[in-house]
């Protein structure tokens, strides 16, 4: 799931009415895709899906966090990312 901002702008936080309207074209994606195990790129958005599972009542899905590549290079945890992506490749 991609979730645009407003004019390019990244926001540090997305309004619960803007959530709102995402959450039915997630439950579609569910429907359609019927994943598994979902994988998000970070705490923020690993917390905005943890919570959106829950309101869609979705418990057959696996959810898992990692950090983005960039991120884990351009922060220096290189050796810290590479071994949470082993981690993550062992349990999917």
């Amino acid at each position: 799931m991609k979730c645009r901002s407003i004019n390019n702008v990244i926001e540090r936080s997305i309004p619960l009415k803007r959530l709102k309207n995402y959450i039915k074209y997630f439950k579609r994606e569910l429907e359609i895709v019927k994943p598994k195990t979902i994988v998000a790129l970070s705490e923020k958005t690993y917390a905005i899906l943890k919570g959106m599972l829950a309101t869609l009542s979705v418990r057959n899905v696996q959810l898992l966090k990692i950090w983005s590549y960039s991120y884990a290079y351009r922060c220096r945890k290189r050796e810290e990312f590479e071994e949470l992506f082993k981690r993550l490749r062992n349990t999917v």
